[in-house]
C-alpha cells in the first residue's frame, strides 16, 4: 500500500474519525478565504482548508511541472487539471507531506 493511502497515517491536525476528508482522502476544492475574497483552489482535511493559492505565491509548489505558474490562485482547477499527472503526483505529494504528523 502506498503512504498517502495507509489507513494508520495521521496529520498533525485534529481530524474527527467520521470525517469524509482524512488525510488519506485529501480532495481539491474551490473555496473563498473571507467572504468577498477571490475564490482560490485548496485541499480539505477534517474541518480544514489548507490553501494551496497562499502555498503557491510563497513558491512552495516550486518543482519543475508547477514552477512560474499559477494554478491555484485562480476560481477553477481546471488550470491545474490540464497539466497532467505529473503535477497532480507532484502536488500531491508536496499537500500530503504538510499535513502530515511527524
Amino acid at each position: 500500500m502506498d503512504a498517502p493511502h495507509d489507513p494508520h497515517r495521521r496529520s498533525f491536525l485534529d481530524t474527527p474519525a467520521e470525517s469524509d476528508f482524512p488525510i488519506q482522502n485529501l480532495p481539491y476544492g474551490v473555496f473563498r478565504p473571507a467572504p468577498g475574497a477571490a475564490p482560490r483552489v485548496g485541499v480539505a482535511i477534517g474541518d480544514w482548508i489548507l490553501d494551496l493559492a497562499e502555498l503557491e505565491a510563497r513558491g512552495l509548489f516550486a518543482g519543475p511541472v508547477l514552477r512560474g505558474r499559477s494554478v491555484f490562485q485562480v476560481p477553477g482547477l481546471n488550470a491545474f487539471m490540464a497539466l497532467g499527472a505529473a503535477a497532480w503526483r507532484f502536488a500531491g505529494q508536496r499537500h500530503d507531506q504538510w499535513v502530515a504528523a511527524g
